[in-house]
């Protein structure tokens, strides 16, 4: 199936391109990763996991999508590489394999730096990325400038807009805001925070816990555990001995991060697009990002038990095929306006069986009476007439 895999894409994204339509003015890049029971090949390394499984090797595998949620390509890289490293494998599939001269080139701030932003203007291509909040050190200068939300622009629901005036390092900024974003990043950090004090609180109080004597390795413990809930920035500690753990909420650093609760920032040297256009386009990235979720859960992508990087490379490039098929019967159900998602259709049509019985010597098939919803899903992946009866 590796062997195959560049001649199938081509073959693929030229006939889908040409008989679908499908638009290829964005192209979106996303990054997942799976993991290994056991040991796994060579590509198989210890990395950030986006499975929050960092005790096992993973590979990682660069998708590119279009607009319509389509996998374009895929690669698949070791699973200790960086973000950023991976852009000139995909700029090189996109120039060279698929001959894609103009696009804007759509991802999140993983990918983000200096080199990877020129490589991308290198390639022809304009960008929409998002910026990270709490990395760059001009953001906290945009979020006190910008106005109260309810001056911003509403273009759908629970989703405002509000172009920065001026451009920073070349780009114009657009800030998203999202209410529900805004409660679920309050809700999950006030979470951690009350988990974090509890936890310190834990060793002040006559337990195992608090009772052990080496302070620097009690500190590398809290530091652990701060690190995994994601809450390190927000206190201080120190432990002077046994049952005795001095720690602070860092309360400025709380307010910055509230502050900016629910706003994202957006950068895009796109000239053509509107402000209200380079939103949508990342907010079809969020959804790209979650049908990849398909990989995982529908299609089933891991845990990967093959130990030789070529089996490795074809199990990816079989699951990245059937979530293709996935994903272009997501787009004839919307087509045919059948309200369903591809996974609750295949779940519809899993009641479809069929019965063999005998009937003067032959064998006959008959399948059970189809619901009307069936006949809908049928329809819209082009089997107008549904015969009910195969002779064997």
């Amino acid at each position: 199936m590796e062997e195959a895999k560049d001649s199938l894409e081509k073959w693929i994204f030229w006939r889908i391109t040409n008989l679908f339509n499908y638009d290829l003015s964005l192209i979106f890049y996303d990054l997942t990763s799976s993991y290994f029971e056991g040991n796994g090949p060579s590509s198989a390394r210890y990395g950030y996991s986006r499975d929050h499984r960092p005790d096992l090797k993973q590979i990682q595998i660069g998708l590119l999508v279009n607009p319509d949620g389509i996998p374009i390509s895929h690669m698949v890289f070791n699973g200790a590489i960086s973000d950023q490293k991976t852009l000139p494998s995909i700029i090189y599939e996109m120039t060279k394999k698929f001959n894609i001269k103009r696009c804007i080139f759509v991802a999140d701030d993983g990918i983000l730096t200096g080199a990877t932003i020129r490589e991308i203007k290198s390639a022809g291509y304009e960008s929409i990325l998002s910026v990270g909040m709490h990395k760059e050190k001009w953001v906290d200068n945009i979020i006190k400038d910008l106005p109260k939300v309810d001056t911003w622009q509403k273009i759908k629901d629970n989703l405002w807009i509000y172009a920065y005036p001026g451009l920073i390092d070349g780009f114009r900024i657009v800030a998203v805001f999202n209410y529900k974003r805004k409660e679920a990043q309050k809700r999950k950090r006030d979470e951690h925070i009350q988990e974090s004090i509890d936890y310190l609180s834990s060793f002040n109080q006559q337990t195992k816990r608090g009772a052990q004597k080496d302070n620097k390795k009690v500190e590398r413990q809290i530091e652990r555990f701060l690190k995994h809930k994601g809450t390190k920035k927000f206190f201080t500690f120190n432990r002077k001995g046994s049952y005795n753990l001095v720690y602070n909420t860092c309360d400025g650093v709380i307010k910055s991060y509230e502050a900016k609760d629910g706003i994202m920032l957006l950068r895009s040297d796109a000239k053509t697009l509107t402000p209200e256009q380079i939103a949508m386009g990342y907010e079809t990235l969020v959804k790209v990002e979650d049908a990849t979720s398909l990989l995982k859960h529908l299609i089933k992508i891991r845990p990967i038990r093959h130990y030789n990087d070529e089996r490795v490379k074809g199990h990816v490039a079989v699951c990245v095929l059937a979530y293709l098929l996935e994903a272009h019967l997501e787009t004839l159900l919307e087509q045919s306006k059948v309200n369903l998602t591809a996974r609750k259709a295949i779940s519809k049509l899993k009641s479809l069986t069929c019965v063999e019985f005998n009937l003067e010597g032959h064998t006959i098939l008959k399948t059970v009476p189809p619901t009307q919803e069936q006949i809908d899903i049928l329809k819209s992946v082009g089997l107008e007439k549904f015969e009910r009866n195969i002779c064997k």
